[in-house]
């Protein structure tokens, strides 16, 4: 008896280990419509934080080769389809301060709407409109400190909005 026990206990442990320790098998991921090959445009940027467009859609591009390696395209006519945004709203506030009028603590709250367009003109998929925040730490001492966390701030959110897009698009959330 203990000789069909003792593999039977050896495949659970071994199965358990691999539960645990996060694998699991790949699914095959699809966009819409049978799209294989995307084409990420620089996302437009109406709004006053000049820059922004090329961290947001860098981040995009990670995202998309990370999930998909092959699926994206250097170029617009090697492309199925397009992969295009806007940011729609960009706004900043103090948080939290040190006395009445030094600000300790600023936020950034991000919108943007994001559609796939194949092709032919067809938009087969949108994002309506994804918002994220990040709050960023004020160096009262040195400008470029506070900017680059600024800078870090809006990159945050753009690696979260970029993941959400990803599953969305896919619908593997």
């Amino acid at each position: 008896m203990f000789f069909i026990r003792g593999p039977v206990l050896l495949l659970l442990i071994s199965w358990g280990f691999f539960l645990s320790c996060g694998y699991r098998f790949t699914e095959e991921v699809t966009f819409p419509e049978g799209l294989e090959k995307i084409y990420i445009t620089i996302f437009a940027n109406p709004t006053s934080e000049t820059g922004i467009e090329s961290i947001i859609t860098d981040q995009f591009i990670a995202e998309f080769t990370r999930r998909t390696p092959g699926a994206l395209v250097g170029r617009r006519a090697d492309a199925e389809a397009i992969l295009s945004g806007v940011i729609s709203s960009l706004k900043i506030w103090t948080v939290s301060r040190r006395g009445e009028e030094i600000p300790n603590e600023r936020r950034i709250w991000m919108t943007m709407d994001i559609k796939l367009t194949a092709n032919h003109g067809k938009v087969v998929w949108r994002s309506g409109s994804l918002s994220g925040s990040e709050a960023y730490s004020i160096d009262r001492t040195n400008k470029l400190n506070t900017e680059r966390n600024k800078q870090d701030a809006i990159s945050a959110i753009a690696v979260k909005l970029a993941e959400k897009t990803y599953y969305r698009l896919t619908e593997t959330f």
